[in-house]
C-alpha cells in the first residue's frame, strides 16, 4: 500500500510548481523496513525511523519538516494528482492570516462488503466528507488535512499524553487550532483515496471503536465547551440495569435476578427487530445491518463509560463530548438517523423491562 501512496505523491509533486518533500515516519523492522526504505529511495521520499506511537511519529515528522505547510495522510491512501495544488491554493489565496488548515475529501475505494453497509449506517464515514457539506470546520481526519506548521508547533503539536498509540489525534489538533482563533476550511478539490481493505473486519472495527470510545473520555476532560447531555442510550440503560440487577441479586441472594438481565436483553432485541420490520419496513438484510450498527454504537459508548469508570467518573453514562461542526449536513443527517434508531431502541427496552417486571415473580 505504501508504494501506491508514494507513487501517487510523486505524481502530485510533479504537478505542483512549488517546493515539497515527503517524509515517511516508520517503525517497521526486518524485511518490511527494507522494503519501505527501498520504496522511499525510488520515489525521492525521506525515510525516518520513529516510534510505534503514531502521535510521536507525526511530531517527529513535524520537527524534521522544512516547509511552512504540513500535509498529513495515511499509508493506506493514494493521492489525487492535484492534491498539493489544491491544498497550496487555499493557503496562497488567504489574505486574512486567519487560515489555520485545509480539510480535503477522503474517498473510499475497493470491494464493498456487508460490513461496509454497517459502517455507513453507523455514520463513521461522515468526517471524511465534511468538506463537501461546509466550508468552515472544527476538525478533519488526518487522512487528508494540511496545517500551517508554525501554528501546529505553537499549540504543542499532537498530544502524546493521550492513551493508546493513536486515536482522537485529528479531533484534538483541530480543536487546538480553532480555539487558538484560526480557521479550518474545506476544499472538495483536495482528494485522497482510502482503501476499504483496512476497514473490512468486524474485529478490527470493534477494537477501533472501543479505543475511540476510551479516548473520547480524555477529550471530554480536555474540552469542557463540548460537553453535551444525552438522551438515555441503550448502553447507558444496559449499564445501569446490569448494576441494579447485580446489586439486587447480591442483596437478596436471589438467583432469579440473574435471569432477568439476559431475558430483558433478548426481549428488547426481539421487540427492536419487530419495530424495524413492521414500522420501518426494513428488509432482512437492512435489519441485520441496523442491528450490527447498533452493536457498534454500544461498543464505542461502553468504551467511553469504561474509561470514565477507570477514573471514578460516571459522567459518560449521561454525557458526551460533541465535536460536531455546527450546520454540517452529513453530521446532522447521521444524527437524525441515530435518533430515529434510538427511539425504536428506547421503546423496545421499556417494553421488555415492563414485561420482565410484570411476569417475573420475586
Amino acid at each position: 500500500m505504501l508504494s501506491n501512496l508514494l507513487r501517487s505523491l510523486d505524481q502530485a509533486r510533479q504537478q505542483y510548481d512549488g517546493p515539497s518533500e515527503v517524509l515517511i515516519i516508520d517503525s517497521s523492522t526486518g524485511k518490511s523496513k527494507s522494503l519501505i526504505e527501498r520504496a522511499c529511495a525510488q520515489y525521492s521520499a525521506i525515510y525516518i525511523l520513529g516510534s510505534t506511537n503514531v502521535r510521536k511519529k507525526r511530531n517527529l515528522g513535524i520537527e524534521r519538516s522544512q516547509y511552512p505547510i504540513l500535509l498529513f495522510t495515511d499509508s493506506d491512501c493514494t493521492a489525487d494528482a492535484n492534491l498539493l495544488i489544491e491544498h497550496g491554493r487555499i493557503f496562497h489565496e488567504d489574505v486574512t492570516g486567519e487560515l489555520g488548515g485545509v480539510v480535503g475529501i477522503t474517498e473510499f475505494i475497493g470491494p464493498r462488503s456487508r460490513l461496509w453497509d454497517v459502517i455507513e449506517k453507523k455514520g463513521i464515514l461522515a468526517p471524511f466528507t465534511f468538506a463537501k457539506e461546509q466550508n468552515k470546520l472544527s476538525w478533519g481526519p488526518t487522512s487528508n488535512i494540511s496545517y500551517r506548521r508554525d501554528l501546529v508547533v505553537q499549540v504543542g503539536k499532537f498530544d502524546t499524553s493521550l492513551p493508546f498509540r493513536l486515536g482522537g489525534d485529528d479531533i484534538d489538533l483541530g480543536q487546538k487550532i480553532t480555539l487558538a482563533g484560526y480557521n479550518l476550511v474545506g476544499n472538495t478539490g483536495a482528494v485522497v483515496f482510502h482503501s476499504r481493505e483496512t476497514w473490512n473486519s468486524y474485529k478490527l472495527i470493534g477494537k477501533r471503536l472501543w479505543r475511540w470510545g476510551r479516548v473520547s473520555y480524555h477529550l471530554f476532560l480536555k474540552y469542557e465547551h463540548t460537553h453535551s447531555i444525552l438522551l438515555p442510550r441503550p448502553s447507558s440503560i444496559l449499564f445501569l440495569i446490569t448494576g441494579a440487577t447485580l446489586a439486587r441479586a447480591i442483596l437478596y441472594c436471589s438467583v432469579l435476578d440473574f435471569i432477568i438481565l439476559p431475558l430483558w436483553i433478548i426481549l428488547g432485541l426481539g421487540l427492536y427487530v419487530s419495530f424495524l420490520f413492521w414500522k420501518a419496513k426494513l428488509s432482512k438484510d437492512e435489519i441485520v445491518s441496523t442491528i450490527s450498527s447498533s452493536i457498534l454504537d454500544i461498543v464505542y459508548e461502553f468504551g467511553a463509560i469504561f474509561e470514565g469508570m477507570v477514573h471514578a467518573d460516571l459522567r459518560m453514562v449521561y454525557m458526551e463530548a460533541d465535536f460536531s461542526t455546527t450546520g454540517n449536513l452529513s453530521y446532522r443527517k447521521a444524527k437524525q438517523e441515530s435518533y430515529k434508531k434510538l427511539s425504536a431502541q428506547m421503546w423496545a427496552i421499556i417494553l421488555a423491562l415492563i414485561i420482565c417486571i410484570v411476569f417475573i415473580p420475586k
